[in-house]
């Protein structure tokens, strides 16, 4: 039987993603969008390893059948051809859902990135060319 590696969850809290918790930063629902993607599509993969491992299962304890039944070889047969072809195209489903989920980590990462390179960005102060405007935002001040 082949052995699977656990797939590592992603953090829970919102900040330790670059998800901004007070009401005053620029909303993150790009983040937090792709935070639950992928976390689904970790619960995929982890439903398709458990479906894998029982079809390895299967095929093992078909493969010791014929031994022990040899009138049901060719039933068996069948069985292990099916097996070994659904196993390979969980595998392949599996194998396509880690390195989207890789992506969108990397996805993840770079928009945090981009979020506090912007939170660390102060706005310019904006030209005001009327003399009016310009006096009442100094009073302002």
């Amino acid at each position: 039987m082949a052995s699977t590696s656990k797939v590592p969850l992603l953090p829970s809290r919102t900040h330790e993603i670059g998800e901004s918790s007070s009401s005053g930063d620029p909303p993150t629902a790009g983040a937090s969008t792709l935070q639950a993607q992928i976390v689904a599509r970790q619960e995929e993969i982890r439903h398709l390893i458990l479906q894998i491992q029982k079809v390895e299962h299967r095929m093992y304890m078909r493969m010791h059948g014929k031994e022990w039944y040899p009138g049901e070889r060719r039933e068996n047969e069948d069985r292990l051809w099916n097996c070994t072809n659904k196993k390979a195209q969980l595998t392949s489903t599996t194998n396509k859902l880690i390195k989207q989920t890789e992506e969108s980590k990397a996805m993840v990462s770079a928009l945090a990135s981009k979020i506090d390179l912007l939170r660390r960005i102060k706005p310019a102060e904006p030209q005001v060319h009327d003399p009016e405007i310009r006096q009442k935002t100094k009073k302002e001040d």
